[in-house]
């Protein structure tokens, strides 16, 4: 038996109630908690070693690493409550294929030509440990991760390690391969820096880097799931990639953050002439700028966002807009312009609707924002009777009073299958993650503040197949 495994025997006289066993002999583990089920990986090293949260108990496919006090809170949190049952990574419309990329090992290229806006790629993270993890936990991590099922051991094995006779294998391949994310939890005490973590999946980990990227990844907490969408059009062959790093650094910059993970880049961004890249540096440090300013609204003028928003489309940054949207937006809060609020309110949204999803942080937040400046009705309203003129043109129809306010969402393949017969709309996984928040969704909390307006109705149309949100603008 491995040294930190539980005999099969033991672990089925676990009960539901909280307690300790100690297993066989010269195993020094214990399970602390069964529901939700904790194991403590070496009581010698008590009180202060890092605990192992497990899901589900029996074959167990998500371990998150951390203190025990940081485990209960994150076991309490709404986002893993609702994660009773681990979901398998999903790909909508399957796009690509792991496979081998020249120079960089497996990486994931697209079998098919991607669309602008499609979610390539929903998964949850099988290991999840903190950005600050200490030098004990990295002794013990490993046998966090030989309790997992056959197949997520196996797929985390198989991940590229960048730091081979530097640290131990399971430490090398979590260190290459770790993305960040944020958990939320309600402890008043727990700082940003405490709820910071990293995760690695089988195969968004998979996903290399550019410094141009052409997907994007986060992280929704509510389904405790990685994200991955196209931002812009992705031919067939082509390899799918996002940023390891805030693609505003200069270049000198970004290879010195990559080389702390022991990365080279040699996209094309990186690859251009010396006077070329003087260039790509000043734009890239210009939207820096901006960011930086528009995180202290009295401090930014109008003309050094739009200027970011040139430099933006000008590098093919698409991630970056919709951070430069919102800053705008609360420029002209500040001007009391509402004709340029609701304009940019309306950008901001429909940007953040296709690359974060209608549940993202970022998304809610500013909608909230926008709320507590009384400007969600009429960003909200007018994103909405806009995508229902461009509709009633599309059907050959007149718009009035009882235009249809139904939007028609595309269901997966697994989605109309699961609801075949029941004459209703399958319970989606976002519904099943409603039992944390008292039956309400986020965006259902939100509605409220919105005259009346749906959310999911309001954004739903705003971009289309090739990434043109309710204005006609193409984002």
């Amino acid at each position: 038996m491995e040294r930190g495994f539980l005999s099969k025997q033991q672990s089925q006289k676990e009960t539901s109630t909280t307690h300790t066993t100690e297993s066989d002999a010269g195993d020094h583990s214990k399970i602390v908690s069964a529901t939700p089920f904790i194991v403590c990986p070496d009581t010698r090293l008590l009180p202060n070693i890092v605990h192992f949260l497990y899901l589900p108990q029996g074959k167990k496919a998500i371990v998150v690493v951390d203190t025990l006090d940081k485990l209960n809170l994150i076991a309490d949190s709404p986002g893993w409550k609702s994660t009773s049952t681990p979901v398998k990574p999903t790909s909508p419309a399957p796009a690509f294929d792991v496979a081998p990329v020249p120079g960089k090992g497996l990486g994931l290229v697209a079998n098919r030509e991607i669309h602008q806006g499609e979610v390539l790629l929903i998964e949850q993270p099988t290991v999840v440990f903190p950005r600050n993890t200490t030098p004990q936990a990295w002794k013990v991590i490993e046998s966090a991760i030989a309790r997992l099922d056959d197949e997520r051991k196996a797929g985390i094995a198989e991940l590229h390690n960048s730091f081979t006779n530097i640290f131990d294998t399971t430490e090398g391949i979590l260190r290459t391969n770790g993305l960040p994310l944020t958990l939320t939890v309600e402890d008043k005490a727990t700082t940003a820096e405490e709820s910071s973590y990293l995760g690695v999946g089988t195969i968004l980990s998979h996903v290399n880097h550019d410094c141009t990227p052409s997907a994007l990844h986060t992280f929704d907490p509510s389904t405790f799931a990685f994200r991955n969408v196209a931002l812009r059009k992705i031919f067939k062959d082509e390899e799918i990639t996002i940023s390891y790093i805030p693609p505003t650094l200069a270049f000198e910059q970004r290879q010195r953050e990559l080389g702390h993970a022991r990365f080279v880049c040699e996209g094309k961004t990186c690859s251009l002439d010396p006077e070329l890249r003087k260039v790509s540096d000043a734009r890239r440090e210009r939207m820096g700028a901006a960011q930086l300013k528009g995180a202290l609204p009295h401090f930014v003028e109008l003309e050094v966002i739009e200027d970011a928003l040139l430099a933006a489309e000008e590098e093919g940054l698409v991630q970056e807009v919709s951070q430069l949207f919102i800053h705008a937006a609360v420029y002209f809060m500040g001007e009391g312009n509402d004709d340029k609020v609701r304009e940019y309110g309306i950008r901001a949204m429909a940007q953040l609707a296709w690359t974060e999803g209608l549940d993202s942080v970022n998304t809610l937040g500013f909608a909230t924002l926008l709320e507590f400046h009384d400007q969600s009705p009429d960003v909200m309203q007018g994103l909405r009777k806009e995508q229902l003129a461009r509709k009633a043109a599309e059907n050959g129809q007149p718009v009035g009073d009882k235009a249809k306010d139904d939007v028609d969402i595309p269901r997966t393949a697994d989605a109309d299958a699961e609801g075949e017969n029941t004459g209703n709309t399958p319970k989606s996984d976002k519904q099943k993650f409603k039992e944390g928040h008292n039956g309400v969704s986020p965006e259902a909390e939100v509605t409220e503040k919105f005259g009346g307006v749906k959310l999911e109705d309001a954004l739903a149309d705003a971009v289309s197949e090739n990434g043109v949100n309710a204005e006609g603008v193409k984002v």
